[in-house]
C-alpha cells in the first residue's frame, strides 16, 4: 500500500505513507488534509482464492472514493514526490 497526496494549490506531491509488509491484511495511519487529491496504490503480491481487494478509509469527514488509471494521474506527480523524500 503506497498513498500520496497531492496539493492543488501548490502543485506539489508528497508522501503520506505506505505498507509494505506483504500480508493478506495491513494497514497505517497517515494525515490526509481536506481538499487535497490522494492516490492510493494497493500491489497484492500473495495468492489467494478471492481474487478480491478491499480499501477502506476512516477520518471525521466524508471521503469519496474513484478508481482511475495510471494514465489519469497528474504526470509528474511521483518525481515529485520521491524528490521530496530523496
Amino acid at each position: 500500500m503506497f498513498v500520496t497526496g497531492y496539493d492543488n494549490d501548490n502543485g506539489k506531491g508528497s508522501l503520506v505513507g505506505a505498507n509494505q509488509m506483504a500480508q493478506p491484511q495491513t494497514w497505517f495511519r497517515g494525515k490526509c488534509v481536506p481538499g487535497h487529491t490522494y492516490y492510493a496504490q494497493a500491489f497484492t503480491p500473495w495468492k489467494s482464492f478471492a481474487n478480491q481487494v478491499t480499501f477502506s478509509v476512516y477520518g471525521p469527514q466524508e471521503v469519496s472514493v474513484m478508481k482511475i488509471l495510471k494514465e489519469q494521474m497528474i504526470g509528474t506527480h511521483f518525481t515529485d514526490v520521491f524528490q521530496g523524500i530523496a
